[in-house]
């Protein structure tokens, strides 16, 4: 089964409004979360205005009565990082940026799968922990494990959530118990092989336990046909999947989660595309609002973690890398260059007993 999100424009509806003030009703969370995760400079959101969250989900690219962008209309900085002493004041990191674009397009939620009080939950790829760290508060009576092969999480101060360095793929899974719920959330160039990860997902979950990949599709487009032709933005996203690929990543592998896990054995799979935006361009004050979140995690996380697969594509140098992340780096806070890249949400769950393994 599979949805695309597929909207226009200036719809409104009030619960996305409410989107801000989850953000500062939650305000102890959100500063209990942050100091917990000092390491990585984790800092509370600052306030918005509530109107910014008042649309729909509307970013699919409307190449026929979409708003011409101005060409002085720079990218928004929200990181705001001002300071000689090296500190990160009143803004988002990029980790940060990252889970609100999440939250944001699944509507505040941190799991698109239909789990129901689950017991024990398995976060693969947990990064900074901040996902299991609320989905262990959400669900009290959880015993949620984030694992990674960076032990960089804190000091976990939820009783029900801890922390495992390994290395999923490669290392056999020794957990106590089956889950109900397995999380993989932005992992797309983590595994040289994702079926590896789904059989032992299948085997390491409970009957009816579900699992959930949400990942974006390396495939940046523009809004307009041929928008991107000739800019640097064009050029660093023809090699970065060819650099990935020389070293075994495919970064368009979302694609193919369906049919993956359908092939390992699960059932009542499902698939939902949506095309995140790059930069302001959307007519939705909600979408707009991802679309520079988006391009602030480019431009201050992504495009510099890449350039190990430029490099690897073999037709530049070190020197050539360096300029060519420059220009990107340009290219995204060019609010004419409108673009945007898929994301896939898909989920699975692991059949009971005697259950039919076809859809």
């Amino acid at each position: 089964m599979q949805s695309v999100i597929t909207c226009a424009g200036n719809k409104t509806n009030s619960n996305n409004s409410d989107h801000l003030n989850m953000l500062t009703s939650k305000a102890d969370r959100t500063a209990t979360i942050s100091q917990t995760l000092s390491h990585s400079q984790l800092v509370e959101a600052r306030a918005m205005p509530e109107s910014i969250l008042s649309d729909d989900l509307t970013f699919i690219p409307d190449k026929t009565g979409a708003d011409e962008a101005k060409k002085d209309e720079a990218v928004p900085d929200l990181y705001s990082y001002v300071g000689t002493d090296g500190r990160t004041y009143q803004g988002y990191m990029p980790g940060d940026f990252s889970h609100e674009i999440y939250r944001l397009i699944l509507d505040n939620k941190l799991a698109e799968a239909p789990i129901r009080s689950p017991e024990y939950a398995l976060d693969i790829g947990t990064g900074t922990g901040i996902w299991a760290l609320q989905f262990a508060e959400d669900n009290p009576t959880c015993q949620v494990i984030g694992t990674d092969l960076s032990s960089i999480q804190p000091l976990s101060w939820m009783p029900n959530c801890q922390f495992v360095q390994e290395n999923s793929e490669l290392q056999d899974w020794v957990f106590p118990n089956k889950f109900d719920y397995i999380h993989l959330r932005g992992t797309i160039a983590c595994f040289n092989d994702v079926t590896t990860i789904m059989r032992k997902a299948f085997n390491g979950l409970a009957l009816g336990g579900w699992i959930e990949f949400q990942d974006a599709c390396f495939e940046i487009s523009g809004v307009e046909c041929g928008s991107l032709r000739g800019t640097a933005m064009e050029r660093w996203s023809r090699l970065v999947p060819k650099g990935a690929a020389a070293l075994g990543r495919d970064l368009a592998k979302a694609k193919l989660y369906k049919v993956r896990l359908e092939e390992a054995g699960f059932i009542d799979v499902h698939e939902r595309v949506i095309h995140v935006p790059g930069g302001p361009w959307p007519s939705g004050d909600k979408a707009k609002l991802i679309g520079v979140y988006t391009a602030n995690a480019f431009h201050t996380g992504v495009v510099d973690s890449f350039k190990n697969f430029l490099l690897a594509a073999g037709e530049m140098s070190s020197v050539e890398v360096d300029s060519l992340t420059t220009q990107v780096k340009n290219d995204i806070r060019d609010a004419s260059i409108r673009w945007y890249i898929p994301m896939y949400v898909v989920y699975a769950r692991k059949p009971y007993n005697g259950e039919a393994k076809n859809n």
